[in-house]
């Protein structure tokens, strides 16, 4: 048996030897079921559905696809107020349907036939393997997106970071971001959120979906204040990007997206203060391709240093879902291993079958990622 960054209150990361090697087993104790009081939903919109509703030319071009995603986040509350605040809802656009997130009860939008000829942003800068299928919603986004909102017991420890988004003390940084869905929900949540991929999905999904959701959830006697960037963001990992990145608020918090490869050293990419700034990195299935998690280590190692130098205490929470074996697919255990050798403690908080079309059940789980002592100590 070989056991990762065990502790002495629990075995964060535990792998069992079989006849194929080093199998990691989760915890039966952190199944998670589907948390309710997250609620998702889908449609398609086709164009001659935009044209019987009379949507104006604008809202089309600013359509990342032809199907609409749906979040509605659960309520808010705080111990001085007597009702919870409105649920809000958010609706991103993406190219393709979402695969394995909705629950039976939540609406599924009908399959579209594939596209036909030669696809639009073949020749776009970046597009790859890895940003075509950043179009699409998965289930590691849901599973982030209810430890951070919803109240399930199993979720306790994530309290933490609930309620330094109900105070608006979080500064986010999301890698590998797709269309943006975790991202805006933690926006809308309370947290400073700065959400990254590659260039051909900056342009072409995170921002459409972040103009689109731009002011969502605000208070109309917050707008002037949530508008004025300078005393709003003082503290946020935001201030810093440059003015021409605009900042949008959204529900209780703001974001703003911005290119990040993880090929290059993200202090090239993204200035020093905000790097700086990170509490949190979010990530989901950012590693699920071999030749990927080199490069998704090296950028986190980054951000984790300039935050601990910065005095803060970063921690990483990211999703792994497991897919068919291929050569081009990465093993979780593969993962687990390169973290170790990063001197991570990595830690698996839950976990949830899925079944993914076309390629059966397999789970996903949610790891909480920590730097190790010898990269705190290195600061001091």
């Amino acid at each position: 048996t070989i056991a990762f960054s065990a502790t002495n209150t629990m075995t964060e990361v535990l792998c069992v030897d079989n006849q194929e090697g080093s199998l990691f087993v989760p915890d039966p104790r952190l199944l998670c079921p589907v948390v309710k009081e997250l609620r998702c939903a889908e449609e398609l919109i086709t164009a001659d559905d935009l044209h019987t509703h009379n949507q104006d030319c604008e809202d089309e071009d600013e359509r990342v696809g032809p199907y609409t995603f749906f979040v509605t986040l659960p309520p808010y509350s705080t111990a001085s107020e007597s009702e919870p605040e409105p649920a809000i809802r958010l609706a991103l656009t993406c190219r393709d349907r979402s695969c394995g997130v909705l629950v039976p009860h939540e609406p599924l939008a009908p399959k579209q036939l594939p596209h036909e000829g030669v696809d639009p942003f073949f020749f776009e800068k970046g597009f790859y393997l890895e940003a075509q299928t950043g179009f699409t919603v998965w289930p590691g986004s849901r599973l982030i997106l209810e430890a951070l909102t919803g109240s399930y017991k199993g979720f306790e420890r994530m309290l933490h970071w609930q309620n330094r988004m109900a105070k608006g003390m979080l500064n986010v940084l999301e890698l590998g971001a797709g269309i943006g869905i975790v991202g805006a929900c933690l926006a809308a949540a309370g947290a400073d959120v700065l959400v990254t991929d590659l260039q051909v999905l900056v342009d072409h999904a995170i921002v459409p979906n972040l103009r689109r959701n731009s002011h969502q959830g605000v208070d109309e006697k917050e707008e002037k204040e949530l508008d004025n960037r300078s005393s709003t963001l003082t503290q946020s990992l935001l201030q810093s990007l440059p003015e021409t990145t605009p900042v949008h608020p959204i529900g209780r918090g703001h974001a703003a997206a911005h290119v990040l490869d993880w090929t290059k050293s993200p202090s090239s990419q993204l200035p020093c203060e905000t790097l700086s700034s990170i509490d949190l990195i979010v990530g989901c299935d950012c590693a699920w391709m071999e030749k990927l998690i080199d490069p998704v280590l090296s950028t986190i190692k980054v951000v984790f240093a300039k935050s601990i130098k910065a005095g803060k205490d970063p921690k990483m929470l990211m999703t792994y879902q497991r897919r068919g074996k291929n050569e081009v697919f990465s093993t979780l255990e593969g993962f687990l291993k390169e973290a170790k050798i990063h001197g991570w403690s990595v830690e698996c908080i839950a976990w949830r079958p899925v079944d993914i079309e076309e390629d059966g059940e397999n789970d996903v789980f949610l790891f909480e990622i920590t730097p190790g002592h010898e990269l705190r100590q290195s600061f001091r």
